[in-house]
């Protein structure tokens, strides 16, 4: 069964609504950084017990469990900078311009 929707658009971000985005955003950032060190904790703190408990649904070698775990770390910290900083970032100049258009500037 599918649904259809008749408004498939996102809201516009409009000046109003951009100083709440700028405000939030950072919150997101930490608690996925945070979700990260405990994951980098966990894996250097436990690693012989968590390579034991992982080690009973998957017969890995330990180089094959640290390879896995750290390029795991890696793709969450690329993943927290693509989908975090690049739209931090793209709203700052979204705000900026607005500001600079609000006050009749022409950039």
């Amino acid at each position: 069964m599918t649904t259809h929707c008749e408004n498939t658009q996102a809201a516009p971000v409009t000046p109003k609504t951009l100083p709440l985005l700028l405000s939030i955003a950072p919150y997101g950032a930490k608690f996925r950084n945070g979700w990260l060190l405990w994951w980098f904790l966990l894996f250097t703190v436990t690693h012989d017990w968590l390579y034991g408990v992982t080690g009973r649904w998957c017969h890995l070698p330990v180089q094959q469990f640290d390879a896995l775990n750290y390029a795991g770390m890696m793709f969450f910290k690329i993943g927290i900078i693509v989908l975090n900083l690049v739209p931090y970032v793209a709203l700052r100049i979204v705000g900026r311009s607005a500001a600079h258009h609000e006050a009749g500037f022409r950039g």
